[in-house]
């Protein structure tokens, strides 16, 4: 059925609903770091909100590298799912998942362990450090399911499906919202609290 809707009809159509669900799923997850900034940015201190920016600065340049490699992955499953070729399909879908699990690893790793020489690099004001380092450590414990999420995507979006990712990232926006607001303004977690947030959220 979902085939079907996909090959016959309007293109405009089909390209639509296609597409649609798919930026929409991107420039959500992009904005994760715009949300932590709007609640401390109202309910924490300067130097939290310096945290927060250049924090989700550098895991914005981590999603987006891991959405680049996924695209490819769209792009294949896309073309043998199309040629109803499974073997093909099924050695695509098992690569990719070992390929994404070791990069999270691997990226994962440098974060944790030189999260502390970013923030130097990004000449980060000195009352604003300690909270960057803690924002950008526990985010770093996130970018396993950053990964997880977005090699999962790509592959539903290679079936054709766009929705089912699109409800995923909306789900975990509004996790990342709540708890934000939780910890942040009730709990006075600073930048510390929506780093908690945003994983608990990736996590979620």
């Amino acid at each position: 059925m979902k085939e079907r809707s996909m090959t016959s009809g309007s293109i405009t159509g089909a390209m639509l609903r296609f597409v649609g669900p798919y930026l929409l799923t991107i420039i959500v997850q992009n904005r994760y770091g715009a949300v932590d900034l709007l609640v401390v940015g109202q309910f924490a201190t300067t130097a939290d909100v310096s945290a927060v920016t250049i924090g989700s600065q550098l895991m914005s340049m981590v999603t987006q590298l891991v959405i680049g490699f996924a695209t490819g992955t769209t792009v294949l499953v896309g073309q043998y799912y199309g040629a109803k070729n499974k073997e093909r399909l099924s050695v695509v879908t098992g690569t990719s998942a070992t390929i994404f699990t070791v990069f999270a690893l691997i990226i994962t790793g440098v974060f944790l362990a030189l999260h502390a020489l970013f923030v130097s690099l990004m000449q980060t004001p000195a009352e604003a450090v300690i909270p960057t380092r803690q924002y950008l450590f526990t985010c770093a414990v996130g970018i396993v399911f950053i990964v997880g999420f977005n090699i999962v995507s790509s592959i539903l979006m290679g079936l054709g499906d766009t929705k089912t990712p699109f409800i995923f990232i909306i789900v975990a926006c509004i996790i990342n919202v709540v708890l934000d607001i939780i910890l942040v303004r009730y709990v006075h977690l600073g930048a510390f609290g929506a780093a908690i947030a945003t994983t608990a959220a990736q996590v979620g």
